[in-house]
């Protein structure tokens, strides 16, 4: 039994994915064509982000082999859909390749810096069940904890002093702080190693400055890897361009940025939305979802 072609499915990629809330939040669909080696190339933005992407997605390839030979283009297109939903949030746009392409930027998915290091958010909200879950824990181990909350939950209230966590473990969460009740914050970011047992080991406070321009407030660490150090660059200056920020400040003494892209304007360093590059890892891998 033969499977639909690509133009029957980038066909129908463009009828499910320009609906509102398609594949992810974030995500919003622009074109799906077919290229002459029967790629299909999905356009698309991302967040705030001002930079339109693009992937090229091998036909039949995975899709094939995913829910075998016969599928028809609905059946493709809901494969495709759970896939770039996954790989767009664990974070594809921000670790991929970059390869200016015409009005877009191509991704390619590529090895993971596997440093070690895992990024994440300090929450600023949980739920009543998750908080009691929390104090319990706090009562008996002595420190605070990190609550993450469900997305499902009805009843979510703010953290009433987050980041207390990150100061239980040596850093300085008063920036964070300052920023959540300034309301100009845009990420504050967590380093550790991403397992239960292991204390964080660095944070990352993003503010906006004004419409078009974030600043990277604060960059702590309490380890004295490079790989750590790059990781929440990276994660901190992505967040700041998802948001919408045409230019990125930081302070003048955050040398490792200049690596980054960036690049000294008096007493602050800075750079383009465009000009912020990660540090390329060791391998690649093969084509994107």
């Amino acid at each position: 039994m033969q499977h639909a072609d690509a133009a029957a499915v980038a066909g129908r990629l463009r009828q499910a994915w320009s609906r509102s809330g398609a594949v992810t939040e974030g995500f919003r669909f622009r074109d799906a064509e077919v290229e002459v080696d029967g790629v299909i190339r999905v356009a698309f933005d991302w967040r705030r982000d001002p930079q339109r992407y693009a992937v090229r997605i091998p036909f039949p390839g995975w899709i094939r082999d995913a829910i075998g030979d016969g599928f028809t283009a609905r059946e493709a297109v809901d494969e495709l859909s759970l896939r770039l939903m996954e790989e767009l949030d664990t974070g594809f746009v921000s670790r991929a390749a970059r390869t200016p392409d015409g009005d877009v930027v191509l991704l390619e998915d590529r090895a993971p810096r596997r440093t070690g290091w895992c990024v994440g958010d300090v929450p600023l909200e949980q739920s009543a069940s998750a908080r009691e879950r929390a104090l319990e824990q706090a009562r008996r181990t002595g420190r605070s904890t990190v609550v993450v909350a469900g997305r499902d939950a009805d009843d979510l209230e703010p953290v009433a002093d987050p980041g207390r966590h990150l100061d239980d473990d040596g850093l300085d969460g008063s920036a964070g702080r300052a920023a959540v009740r300034a309301g100009d914050l845009i990420a504050w970011l967590q380093l550790d190693r991403g397992d239960l047992a292991s204390r964080f080991v660095g944070q990352a406070v993003v503010t906006r400055l004004d419409g078009s321009t974030a600043r990277v407030a604060l960059l702590e660490l309490r380890t004295s890897d490079p790989a750590a150090a790059e990781d929440l660059a990276i994660a901190a200056c992505r967040r700041a361009v998802e948001a919408g920020a045409q230019r990125i400040e930081a302070p003048r003494d955050l040398d490792l940025l200049l690596d980054l892209g960036f690049r000294a304007e008096g007493e602050v360093l800075a750079a383009r939305y465009d000009e912020v590059r990660p540090p390329e890892p060791c391998g690649r891998s093969g084509a994107p979802a």
